[in-house]
């Protein structure tokens, strides 16, 4: 062997390149599935936290100034409800995340992750709020497409940021940038998925709403969205880099 093997570069290069986050399918699937429920069932307990704003009723022939200020109600009602819901659910799947699936850096990681899923979530939250308002002011009909794509909006918004975060406190800014197309692509799937069997299911269902009404509905959400994103999640962390902790937390 030659002394270059052993230079200073390559041993830094190799020691960048080693992943440390790498859990198994189980950990990763029960981190996002209990992060969801959680996140779920803190947002049964208090939505609508915002509420609708008290106006006359609109009557048959309503003046615009009133149906103005309807809309903008239902505007304010939405993208702040939004953007509370989805802040809670993305901080407690950023925090499951974070703490279940890693052995260093596990605090960090989990602050962090739930940090970046709060701040996705609430700002994709209340963006994706006036859009889904403005939808139900006009009462028009929604594709499927336009209700998967909105779907996929909020998970991307929250899962990314989290994956990238938790990615680069345990893994650093090299194998950390890798992690952002799992956190895409894993959203686009369970969305496609959740929305065409939620159509199939639930054929009364209002899926231009991102939280589905009833309790069976929101069961059904949580499981299928979770459950994908950790499969996701197991499956983009195993293709980077050399993994020397591909397992779990110790119980």
């Amino acid at each position: 062997m030659s002394d270059s093997e052993f230079s200073p570069s390559t041993v830094e290069l190799q020691s960048l390149m080693t992943k440390r986050w790498s859990p198994n399918l189980l950990w990763s699937v029960v981190a996002c599935i209990v992060g969801g429920l959680i996140g779920c069932g803190l947002v049964r307990a208090i939505d609508p936290f915002f509420q609708f704003e008290s106006l006359s009723e609109l009557g048959i022939s309503p003046p615009p100034e009133l149906i103005a200020k309807y809309n903008a109600a239902q505007i304010a009602f939405w993208s702040s409800n939004y953007a509370l819901n989805f802040g809670l659910i993305g901080l407690s799947l950023g925090l499951t995340v974070g703490l279940i699936t890693t052995r260093i850096n596990r605090i960090l990681s989990g602050l962090a992750g739930g940090v970046g899923g709060l701040l996705g979530g609430a700002l994709a939250g209340y963006v994706l709020g006036i859009f889904v308002a403005k939808a139900l002011i006009a009462s028009e009909d929604q594709s499927l497409v336009q209700s998967a794509l909105l779907h996929f909006a909020i998970w991307a918004s929250m899962f990314a940021p989290i994956i990238l975060i938790v990615g680069f406190a345990q893994d650093g800014p090299v194998n950390a940038a890798s992690y952002l197309t799992v956190g895409i692509v894993a959203p686009f799937v369970v969305s496609v998925v959740y929305t065409v069997a939620s159509s199939m299911i639930f054929a009364d269902a209002n899926l231009i709403k991102l939280i589905p009404q009833s309790s069976l509905e929101q069961g059904v959400w949580v499981l299928v969205c979770s459950v994908g994103l950790g499969t996701g999640l197991y499956f983009g962390s195993q293709g980077n880099g050399q993994s020397h902790l591909a397992v779990g937390p110790t119980l």
